[in-house]
């Protein structure tokens, strides 16, 4: 489905999740406080969301609010926003697919699944879900499942 309808657990959706949560005032407190010091600086909240509108790429700045979510993940909020994250991945995305004869396994590819790994492994876990590997980066699976002696960077 793509970014627009199907991208839960991507960054752009947690980015989204964030910025809906700040903009509602339903981030807590001290998330809230940062969120608006580093993103909005000196604007309101209604030229943000102008701002948001007018950006032909927003969903790049979404996804960059991964590192604000990394920086605060050991946090109740941003670990409950995570976890709905990635539970609506596998609820949504992972479950439709898979079938009764095969196990409930998955492996991952990229960089949120890796940076977030005790969330998603913790998401899965909640569906029946095994995760049994998180790459980070692609290629370094297919230099390894391709036999390659070292890494390509």
């Amino acid at each position: 489905m793509g970014y627009l309808l199907g991208d839960e657990g991507s960054g752009n959706h947690i980015g989204r999740l964030l910025t809906k949560d700040f903009l509602s005032g339903k981030m807590a407190d001290g998330c809230a406080e940062l969120f608006g010091e580093y993103y909005c600086k000196d604007k309101t909240k209604e030229e943000f969301v102008a701002e948001l509108y007018k950006d032909e790429m927003v969903n790049v700045f979404f996804g960059s609010l991964t590192y604000f979510a990394n920086h605060l993940k050991q946090t109740s909020y941003v670990h409950n926003l995570l976890l709905r994250s990635f539970s609506e991945f596998f609820e949504n995305q992972v479950a439709p697919i898979m079938t009764p004869d095969l196990p409930r396994t998955i492996s991952l590819t990229g960089s949120v699944a890796w940076l977030f790994q005790d969330t998603v492994s913790e998401a899965a876990e909640k569906a029946g879900i095994t995760v049994e590997d998180i790459i980070k980066d692609p290629i370094d699976g297919m230099a390894e499942f391709h036999g390659a002696d070292s890494k390509i960077s």
